[in-house]
């Protein structure tokens, strides 16, 4: 991928090329890929049968889940308001997921 910030000296490296240009994604692509990291690193103490490739995998899609929270029960409801209709079809309580 090529960095767009690359004339001013650096450039960080990310699955997303906005993440120099950004301050605010690059805040959210660290914060995930160092919880990956460490998702990634205690499944392998968990299971040392594993190969690297399977902790990384499994630690992404926790990951993912991780992110699909913030933005279903944080984000949107900010976003759009919490008495919208589409929210509450979006978002199912938390308490109706835990029966």
């Amino acid at each position: 991928a090529e960095c767009f910030n690359s004339s001013q000296g650096f450039c960080f490296g990310s699955g997303d090329t906005r993440t120099t240009i950004h301050p605010g994604m690059t805040m959210v692509q660290t914060l995930f890929h160092r919880h990956h990291n460490y998702i990634a690193k205690k499944l392998g103490k968990l299971n040392p049968h594993w190969d690297d490739e399977e902790c990384y995998q499994e630690a992404r899609r926790i990951n993912i889940g991780c992110f699909q929270h913030i933005v279903y029960t944080e984000y949107l409801p900010l976003l759009l308001g919490k008495s919208t209709k589409l929210v509450a079809i979006i978002i199912v309580p938390i308490s109706a997921t835990l029966n």
